[in-house]
């Protein structure tokens, strides 16, 4: 994945994170609103973290391996 590709993902999920943890401060509980509000939320977690994983995978590994 190219480097600004997987910064543009990681800046959208981390924008969906915050605007649904702030939604959910004033959203009542039982609501629909608040069961999609936490959805999204839970799906901008899933998203960032499979940006960072994908990212991490596909660094290169110098020749002479991590250590020095």
């Amino acid at each position: 994945m190219p480097p600004e590709m997987g910064k543009l993902a990681f800046q959208i999920a981390t924008w969906i994170i915050l605007v649904a943890a702030v939604l959910l401060c004033f959203l009542e509980r039982g609501t629909a609103e608040r069961v999609i509000t936490e959805f999204s939320l839970a799906l901008g977690l899933i998203m960032a973290g499979a940006v960072w994983w994908l990212t991490r995978g596909s660094r290169r590994r110098p020749e002479g391996g991590w250590e020095e």
